[in-house]
């Protein structure tokens, strides 16, 4: 069974002291040992360590049990979305955007390609889900796509890091196809290891027209703003498991838009999508 509890379930334990609960929890998702183990750093921190660092020690490790926990219960319960299909008729796409018209005219053979190496990938709930995400306000904003491995919620909080970059396209990918995005999540695995993809929705214009800072600034690091950050889909061996989504997104202060130059910050290279 998928354990229904999110960062602040977590927190609001570790704030009323009920490290017994924490540690039943712990159990679950840990062998015995590493569940006392923890439960055992926390107790002996106390009045050596600040309260803060042993809080978040205590929340990382126990979010990422509970993650790795809902993985395999995704995996053995696995249940795929199948694609009916449509004899006899035309399937209709509804609305269009302009993006979505090009990308249908000049790779129509490969959309054909993607869901048949779809079929049984894609979870029903995660269907559903990331369905609804892009096509969330979609005439007004990109559906885009960050491959990572990274832990996940410190990008639900402060962003995707840039470094000193602000080119948008270096570490997302665009998406104007929905067949095309859950392709190109299902095989994340093939980039650098990754174990999933966080899916952001930026207003176009903000892209397009800079209508809008999109980065703000960190100590010597550039990060996407987190309310662009809308949900994490986990992916095991090509399969899309159930996706998370951002609902405590922060609004951080932003001042920095789309490809403007940022001096004093330190230089990286980026392997470009």
């Amino acid at each position: 069974m998928r354990i229904q509890l999110n960062k602040k379930d977590v927190e609001k334990l570790f704030d009323n002291n009920d490290l017994d609960i924490i540690e039943d929890l712990l159990k679950i998702t840990y062998p015995v040992s590493i569940a006392k183990g923890i439960i055992n750093f926390i107790e002996e921190g106390k009045g050596k360590k600040s309260t803060e660092s042993l809080k978040k020690y205590l929340i990382s490790s126990v979010m990422k049990g509970i993650r790795s926990h809902n993985r395999d219960e995704d995996i053995e319960n696995f249940e795929p979305y199948l694609e009916e299909r449509k004899l006899f008729r035309k399937k209709l796409h509804g609305f269009l955007t302009p993006e979505e018209e090009t990308y249908l005219t000049v790779f129509s053979k490969d959309i054909k390609g993607f869901k048949k190496d779809l079929r049984g990938r894609i979870s029903k709930k995660a269907y559903e889900s990331l369905k609804r995400i892009y096509e969330d306000n979609k005439e007004d904003t990109y559906t885009l796509i960050h491959r990572t491995g990274y832990e996940v919620d410190p990008i639900f909080e402060d962003g995707i890091r840039f470094g000193s970059s602000t080119e948008i396209y270096d570490m997302c990918q665009r998406m104007d196809n929905f067949h095309f995005m859950l392709e190109a999540i299902s095989l994340c695995n093939n980039y650098k290891y990754s174990s999933g993809c966080f899916i952001i929705k930026i207003p176009k214009k903000a892209i397009t027209e800079k209508t809008e800072p999109i980065f703000y600034k960190e100590e010597d690091s550039l990060y996407l703003n987190p309310k662009y950050v809308v949900a994490y889909a986990p992916v095991s061996g090509k399969k899309v498991l159930t996706v998370e989504e951002n609902k405590e997104a922060k609004d951080v202060e932003s001042e920095y838009y789309v490809d403007e130059k940022v001096h004093g910050l330190v230089s990286n290279f980026y392997h470009k999508m």
